[in-house]
């Protein structure tokens, strides 16, 4: 199949969508946003995102006009003589060693030579993987260890500092080192560089494989709950937040997963982690890494976060012990090619990798790699059946009215007859354990979350294609005041809201819906009683003003109030000034949204004295008097938080500004809420509503908003 004239237009104002070819493609991509979230999840093969620039295609198309199918090598350095100089040289930073050195560099040379003449010519490979792990001095005093084992997790470790991963390019890596001179050794980073090699042997399989046996409860139960979890997918931001949080923490990433399992301590996703990792690294540091850099400048300041939530794709791999590119083959499979033994490459093919989608060097490699076996760049497009799933789904939302796509869901949204909102989405392939292609939710007012409907598919609609499946639900939901019936999940939905009458049905081999959740509805019930009896919440109760239940209220005790809620994040002049009644809670509301979603190791600087700025991110106030520093500084040390004098010496920070750290994940703290902010609410406004319950609110309604505006980093200090 060709593509069409209208999909390769060079005038991207005029490009259309080369799935559907009826919309008009997005900036610097292929796709229209509803094929690009609803048909390239499931696309046959792999058809990339975004479009690559006619530089990139004639740069390739020279490449392998110059260069023979089976001349890896010279392909891969006809590739990197034209890149810029900074992508092969970044890894050159001298590195400040941690430790003092053990022996001079005279001697190390010795050893070194004569470690690695040996592992060289050891025949045994089990006698090989020892001379590896022992280790060996490198110039400068770093110590550099290998470690190889079979049906373990590999690992190197510099300076005592080990980094694990599925897989090494060990063995290239010893011969590499054997070649390399004297300055080159001392002059490359061993810390970034190893730890940048651990996440290249790490594939998507590693990925969903380790995080499903962290995620692993006991017994038969906690088996089946395992079944049903949510699946992170291994996006641009996780890949990055992994590397970023090697760099920054000198921990193993690996074993901090073990420590603080996703789901288990925290549920923050690796993109709202992202912005605390890159907050901990210098601006100058940043711009020195040429692929980091790049991604902050697509990303616009780390303010745009749709490329980062794409899937992750490699482009190189690691086996044996050696480091490979994934190139496509005639019968589009994927063959590994081996890389020459070059650390100027290695950087280069690296910078590579972790360049974001649409930086020329990024795209360069991609194309080459997918057109390996032709001798010009063809046009990657959809298959036939997939274009027929996206006219589909363009020609059903042409035609009705109250069916429509939102960027802002990223799924098909169907206004039902019965004043009732669906959503359709489409689901990764890696997103959930039992791959369901397509989940439905749906929401009576358009203020409520969104619930969850169960989307299994019946017969009748298990053969139809993923494009038939979500017409035929689409066209139900679309007029469900007559067509409820036609999915039983639709069905309780609408009974449970009081849309529709719920007809109980005598069948004894499918009872009603209340039957059968009698028993669940009875535990339930039990549960709630016992949490009303808990002392802690009869106290709560008892302080607590319940303004909606009480029908004769005592107007001489207190007064009703009518208090502003601003958006998120509130500034100065929303806090209010001093004196203001709702000053601290405004304050407290503010910082506690930062401070409860950050992840361990984040930092943010605390007002030391009055006058001083707390800022996170771009969370910024300023505090006017001791009381409410005092206040913040307790608070926080209730929520994992705690001064650091080392980083205020290593940042630069202003005279009235103290930098503090987050050790360890808390739960909104009650009961210090109640016991500091009390005895200052007596004062300041004894007969308002409590402030903790205030506090309390918000920051759980904010929480639950996720502004984009609290992950934007256009501020004075970026």
């Amino acid at each position: 199949m060709t593509a069409s004239p209208m999909a390769n237009d060079d005038d991207k104002n005029e490009r259309l969508c080369f799935a559907c070819e009826s919309e008009k493609a997005d900036k610097d991509s292929n796709w229209c946003p509803r094929c690009k979230w609803m048909i390239r999840p499931h696309c046959s093969g792999f058809v990339p995102v975004n479009a690559f620039s006619a530089e990139d295609v004639n740069t390739v198309n020279e490449i392998l006009a110059n260069n023979s199918t089976r001349a890896t090598a010279s392909r891969l350095r006809d590739w990197h003589s034209r890149l810029n100089r900074q992508d092969s040289d970044w890894i050159f930073r001298i590195q400040q060693s941690q430790l003092e050195p053990i022996i001079d560099d005279e001697e190390g040379k010795e050893i070194r030579q004569r470690i690695l003449q040996q592992i060289s010519n050891a025949e045994n490979q089990t006698h090989k993987e020892w001379l590896m792990n022992r280790g060996f001095p490198l110039p400068g005093g770093c110590w550099l260890q290998i470690s190889s084992p079979p049906h373990m997790l590999h690992s190197i470790t510099v300076d005592g500092v080990i980094n694990t991963g599925p897989r090494f390019p060990s063995t290239q890596l010893i011969e590499m080192i054997s070649k390399m001179a004297e300055w080159e050794l001392q002059a490359i980073n061993w810390h970034r560089f190893g730890q940048l090699l651990a996440q290249l042997g790490e594939n998507h399989k590693d990925w969903i494989r380790t995080r499903r046996a962290l995620r692993r409860g006991r017994g038969r139960f906690h088996e089946f709950l395992q079944n049903r979890q949510e699946m992170p997918s291994r996006s641009n931001a996780s890949v990055l937040a992994q590397i970023i949080n090697r760099w920054t923490s000198f921990k193993d990433s690996w074993l901090q997963i073990k420590q603080y399992p996703s789901g288990r301590r925290q549920n923050n996703s690796d993109l709202e982690t992202l912005p605390f990792l890159i907050d901990r690294m210098a601006s100058e540091e940043i711009e020195s890494i040429p692929w980091l850099n790049r991604w902050r400048g697509k990303t616009v300041n780390w303010s745009s976060s749709d490329i980062l939530e794409n899937e992750f794709s490699n482009l190189l791999s690691v086996r044996d012990g050696r480091l490979f590119v994934r190139a496509k083959s005639s019968d589009g499979k994927t063959k590994l090619r081996s890389v020459p033994t070059d650390i100027r490459l290695w950087s280069a093919l690296i910078s590579a990798q972790f360049s974001p989608p649409g930086s020329s060097i990024h795209d360069s490699l991609q194309l080459l790699l997918l057109n390996w076996t032709d001798e010009r760049v063809t046009p990657t497009i959809p298959e036939e059946a997939d274009r027929k799933a996206a006219l589909l789904l363009a020609d059903l939302e042409s035609k009705n009215d109250n069916i429509y796509f939102s960027t802002k869901y990223r799924g098909l949204v169907i206004d039902g007859t019965t004043e009732t909102q669906y959503l359709i989405k489409v689901n990764s392939p890696h997103q959930f354990r039992h791959n369901d292609k397509y989940s439905l939710s749906a929401r009576v007012d358009p203020t409520d979350m969104w619930e969850p409907i169960c989307t299994h598919a019946s017969e009748q609609l298990r053969h139809l294609p993923i494009g038939d499946q979500i017409v035929t639900v689409a066209l139900v939901c679309s007029n469900d005041k007559h067509n409820y019936k036609a999915i039983r999940t639709i069905h309780e939905f609408l009974s449970r809201k009081n849309k529709v009458d719920f007809e109980i049905s005598l069948d004894p081999e499918n009872p009603p819906f209340q039957v059968r959740h009698r028993r669940f509805d009875a535990h339930a019930e039990q549960r709630r009683r016992e949490m009303r009896m808990n002392p802690l919440r009869q106290r709560q109760r008892e302080i607590r003003e319940r303004w909606q239940q009480e029908v004769h209220r005592d107007l001489d005790f207190g007064e009703i109030r009518f208090e502003q809620n601003h958006n998120f994040p509130i500034d100065d002049n929303g806090i209010g000034a001093d004196g203001n009644r709702n000053r601290i809670p405004n304050l407290l509301i503010n910082a506690l949204v930062g401070l409860h979603a950050a992840p361990i190791g984040a930092m943010a600087r605390f007002p030391r004295i009055p006058g001083g700025i707390f800022r996170l991110l771009t969370i910024e106030n300023e505090y006017q008097s001791e009381q409410e520093v005092e206040i913040l500084r307790n608070i926080a040390q209730n929520h994992g938080w705690s001064f650091s004098q080392e980083m205020t010496e290593h940042h630069d920070v202003d005279e009235n500004q103290e930098i503090w750290i987050k050790d360890r994940h808390t739960r909104l703290n009650r009961e210090a809420l109640f016991d500091i902010l009390t005895p200052v609410q007596d004062e300041i406004d004894p007969t308002g509503r409590q402030w903790w319950t205030r506090i309390e609110e918000r920051v759980q309604y904010f929480r639950r908003l996720r502004h984009r505006a609290f992950w934007n980093f256009q501020n004075e200090e970026r």
